[in-house]
């Protein structure tokens, strides 16, 4: 597998994009940082050094990422809701109060998100998981929390953000 393809597989799993890529362009800035906080608070689930290696590669514009044209589909933030966070405080035209730690924030969300899909995996191939991690694994409930923890990184007032444990520190110090 070449460069480009890693890139492309690890971008998928981090942004969970929409097909069309919408506004790509845009978000691109974001994003590296997003991803650079990811590789700074994540773990072993992920393979650190390739989340820098696509960093730098989205920031360099070595891994060309374009927005479709003529894409019919509506909406972003319940469908790509990592994507429709980026899109929407990059897209504000107000400056976003606490902007890097509201970055942190859905790095810690990608993060928590990308272990329930290695979760689901897994149950998919467990015929003894529980009744109540068979509620928890499934897509409908996946999409719905999701959804709402990357409403709440584009909602939160800068107050709440205040109130939150250090956001630098890894994801499970936090939970």
């Amino acid at each position: 597998m070449d460069e480009t393809t890693k890139h492309k597989a690890l971008l998928e799993e981090v942004l969970q994009p929409r097909n069309d890529y919408l506004g790509i362009e845009a978000i691109k800035p974001l994003l590296v940082q997003t991803i650079e906080h990811l590789a700074s608070i994540g773990d072993d689930a992920w393979d650190l050094s390739a989340l820098s290696a696509l960093a730098t590669a989205i920031n360099k514009n070595t891994l060309n990422l374009t927005s479709q044209t003529g894409s019919d589909e509506k909406g972003i933030h319940s469908t790509n809701p990592i994507h429709g966070a980026l899109f929407k405080l990059a897209s504000s035209k107000v400056a976003t109060e606490k902007l890097g730690e509201r970055l942190t924030l859905l790095a810690h969300i990608i993060n928590v998100a990308f272990k329930w899909r290695l979760d689901m995996r897994a149950a998919q191939n467990n015929p003894a998981f529980t009744e109540e991690d068979e509620k928890r694994l499934t897509p409908t409930t996946y999409r719905q929390n999701l959804e709402s923890a990357c409403k709440v990184v584009r909602r939160i007032e800068a107050d709440g953000i205040n109130l939150l444990t250090p956001l630098d520190r890894p994801t499970k110090c936090l939970i």
